[in-house]
This record gives C-alpha cells, sequence and structure tokens, in this order.
C-alpha cells in the first residue's frame, strides 16, 4: 500500500529548503545581538560564525533546521556584515559536526526544545485526537506546525510529520475495523444490511428506495401528518442506535468522526455504501444511526418549540382581542 502524500513534491521540497529572504527579511534575521556576538568569540574559522548567523536567522523565521543547506546569497550577505572576504570563505568547512553544535546553541539561544523522543510522544497524542475527530490529513500537518510552536519545539521535516500523521491515521482505521469486527453481532449487523434492502414503504415513483433512502430525508414540516412521519422515523433511528451505541462507545470516536462517517452515508448513493468491504460498511451505517437519531430529535424539539411559540402567540392575540372588545363594551355601558 502507497504511503500517503499529504504535501505535493513541490511544496515537500519548498517546506524542507532555507527560507528565501528579500533585503529587509536578510537584515531583520540577521541581526547579530551582543549575546550573539559573545556566542561566537570561540568559533574559529569565519565560515562557522557566518553559518551560525544564517542558520540562526532560518530558525527565526520557520523554526526549523535544513542541515547543512545555506544560501549562497545569504551567506554572502552575513560575511559582508562581519567584513569578511569571499575567500575567506569555504562552506565544505561547515560540516556536520558543526552545524550539529550551532542547532543545540541555537535551541538553547532561543529557548526552543530538541524534537526528541519525549516531544514526538506528545505530538502523537496530539496527532492521535485529531485522527479519532477524521480531520483532513492536510489541516493535521498545519495544526502540528502550530502544536510544536506552542510547545516551544524545533520542526522536523515534511517526511517525519508526514510519516506520523500517516501512520496514526492507519493506526486508527485498524482499531476502527477490529471493534466492528469482534464487536458487532451478527443479528446488529443483520439489521444494519436490512437499511440497504427495498423499503414498501416509498410510494413516490415506480422504483423502491431503501430504507435507508427513506431515513435520510428529514421533514421539518409542522403539519400532523408530516410531524408523525418524522415520530415513526425517529422511533426506527433510535431503536437502531439503541443496538448500535455499545459499539460506538467501544470505538471511541468524537462526535466529529460519528459526523464524518455519517455524512459519508448521507451524501452518496446506497449502492456505493454496499460496495464498501463489511466493517468499513457496518462503521457508516453505526455512525448514520447515531447521528441521523440526533437530527431527528434535534427536528423534533425545533418543531415543538416552534408550536409552543405559534400557541403562544395564538393565544396572546386572542387574549388582547378579548381585553380590547371587553374594554370598548365597559366604556360603553359607563356612558349610558
Amino acid at each position: 500500500m502507497p504511503r500517503m502524500q499529504i504535501l505535493s513534491d513541490q511544496e515537500r521540497e519548498a517546506f524542507d529548503s532555507p527560507p528565501v529572504f528579500n533585503s529587509a527579511e536578510r537584515k531583520q534575521f540577521f541581526d547579530v545581538t551582543s549575546q550573539m556576538e559573545s556566542m561566537m568569540a570561540s568559533m574559529r574559522t569565519p565560515i562557522s560564525s557566518v553559518g551560525f548567523v544564517v542558520t540562526l536567522g532560518y530558525f527565526k523565521a520557520t523554526k526549523r533546521f535544513f542541515g547543512l543547506r545555506i544560501r549562497d546569497e545569504d551567506v554572502q550577505y552575513v560575511a559582508k556584515k562581519r567584513g569578511y572576504f569571499s575567500e575567506m570563505l569555504d562552506k565544505d568547512d561547515y560540516d556536520k559536526t558543526t552545524a550539529g553544535r550551532h542547532h543545540m546553541m541555537i535551541l538553547d539561544y532561543q529557548g526552543y526544545k530538541e524534537f526528541d523522543d519525549s516531544s514526538r510522544e506528545e505530538l502523537v497524542s496530539e496527532i492521535r485526537s485529531m485522527a479519532r475527530s477524521q480531520l483532513k490529513p492536510r489541516f493535521m500537518f498545519f495544526q502540528s506546525l502550530d502544536i510544536l510552536r506552542r510547545q516551544r519545539v524545533e520542526i522536523p521535516n515534511a517526511w517525519t510529520l508526514n510519516e506520523l500523521i500517516s501512520d496514526e491515521i492507519k493506526l486508527h482505521k485498524a482499531k476502527l475495523t477490529e471493534v466492528i469486527d469482534e464487536h458487532l453481532d451478527a443479528d446488529t449487523r443483520d439489521i444494519l444490511d436490512a437499511l440497504l434492502e427495498p423499503s414498501g414503504d416509498d410510494t413516490d415513483g415506480p422504483v423502491q428506495k431503501s430504507k435507508l433512502a427513506l431515513l435520510k430525508r428529514i421533514s421539518q414540516s409542522m403539519k400532523p401528518s408530516k410531524t408523525k412521519a418524522t415520530v415513526d422515523d425517529f422511533r426506527v433511528v433510535h431503536a437502531l442506535y439503541g443496538k448500535v451505541e455499545p459499539v460506538l462507545n467501544r470505538l471511541d470516536l468524537t462526535p466529529e468522526g460519528i459526523r464524518y462517517y455519517a455524512e459519508y452515508v448521507v451524501k452518496f448513493k446506497v449502492f456505493q455504501v454496499v460496495q464498501r468491504n463489511d466493517a468499513d460498511r457496518y462503521l457508516h451505517l453505526a455512525c448514520f444511526a447515531a447521528h441521523q437519531c440526533y437530527r431527528i430529535q434535534d427536528t423534533l424539539v425545533d418543531i415543538l418549540l416552534k408550536a409552543v411559540q405559534n400557541t403562544t402567540g395564538a393565544c396572546q392575540r386572542e387574549h388582547k382581542e378579548i381585553y380590547y372588545d371587553g374594554r370598548t363594551e365597559r366604556r360603553n355601558n359607563l356612558v349610558a
């Protein structure tokens, strides 16, 4: 199975490349403070101090490190500011050991933490929560960046974040499938499958619709016949929800996660639901039952509130009419 690709190749290359600064940004991010001067006092070669300033500037702008990748134009800018000639600089002398040492110095100077095993576990916990809510992988990627910034942790490369998110999405789906396979009993499976069968209750045309298709429709009409039909639908989905609730509790989905699977059922045709594998189909139908139960319940509450408001308004109008009629009658009696 191919790995999930959250960013395009161009986006990933841009993410893992040093930022491109204009002149104003170079002046801002490559500014050297007195504390930085003290830190660079022990650096023996011009390229070491220049590389430090450039790497720090990149980190200030992105909260990321780019290994040995430093742009020539940035090196030349910092070198000129520090009074070094081009022939004094050899980028090959800026090796992994030097860059790694600067890496740790910059983290300490900026008050950031390394993206180590502990930071990884904290981020995975956040990603796992997002996976439960069925958030889009791209959103999860950029949300992870915000989380790391808030926690003041260096941001790793795009491949690392891509793997963490892909793995959690895969594990989450596997867990859901396992719960469905182990805990959804045969009777409940039959009841869910029955939703996909033609219903004799549809009189809109010659082609009978499935029970599922009929339950998708929620009428907000206050006509007695329509309200009765909505109540009947609620009884059906409420009973169905009672069957699947124990499994849904084991799935431990967030409300957003339940809505995600339910809206797929609402949006797509019945044959598209039928084509899914067993565990996936039952997962979608169970979430549909729960979500539709909530929706119809909310609709019935709205209908009740509107009915109460209409009745209250009618009573108030009738009361005013009786009051005004009575006042006119009293006035006439007094005149007489």
